[in-house]
């Protein structure tokens, strides 16, 4: 499920998170390595949301977790071929 913000959530109108998100586009792009075909624009729609939760100023985080749901959005970025250093 994808909540209004784009990011994956456990169960229909429930919030998302960064870390699951991150799970999922790792997920995607295993899948599409192995010859699966993947859904391009939700894809997209979950990578954009990583990027975006990489900002200083992004507070949707499980509190006290933002150190780790960033870590687990650039991994998941850098699988995905959109690894940013500037925030690395």
């Amino acid at each position: 499920m994808v909540d209004g913000s784009g990011l994956v959530a456990y169960w229909p109108g429930s919030n998302g998170y960064v870390s699951l998100t991150a799970w999922v586009v790792q997920f995607l792009v295993e899948a599409k390595a192995a010859g699966f075909r993947v859904d391009e624009k939700l894809l997209a729609t979950l990578t954009r949301s990583l990027e975006q939760s990489l900002r200083s100023d992004y507070g949707r985080f499980i509190d006290g977790e933002a150190f780790a749901e960033r870590c687990w959005a650039l991994a998941a970025l850098a699988s995905a071929g959109k690894f940013d250093p500037a925030y690395a």
